[in-house]
């Protein structure tokens, strides 16, 4: 429960913190979640490297689908008083979105 307990510290939720059977559940489904978009992502990128010139589309998907995650994640994590958590999301989406838009990759499609 230690990692658990100091990322909910972290991001300075609503107290107390009720680590009950559902909330175990929830938290190892979302690291599967997680870990399971990420093996997605790196095998789109590499995906798209290979096409070249023609993976715009699958770029401007990498940006959909990061936007919609991005809307809803930190959406749900104001509302619910986790808004700390937004400000991790854009640093992420900007770790994302920078370098892909300053490769050119758009462009050349």
């Amino acid at each position: 429960e230690g990692p658990t307990r100091l990322l909910f510290g972290a991001l300075n939720g609503p107290e107390p913190l009720v680590l009950n059977a559902q909330m175990r559940f929830a938290m190892a489904l979302m690291g599967a979640v997680t870990f399971g978009w990420a093996l997605t992502l790196l095998v789109t990128f590499d995906a798209a490297h290979k096409l070249g010139a023609q993976a715009g589309p699958t770029w401007r998907g990498v940006i959909a689908s990061a936007g919609a995650w991005y809307v809803i994640d930190s959406g749900l994590s104001i509302t619910t008083g986790f808004g700390v958590n937004a400000l991790s999301n854009t640093a992420l989406l900007a770790g994302l979105l920078v370098p892909m838009l300053a490769s050119g990759v758009l462009r050349k499609a």
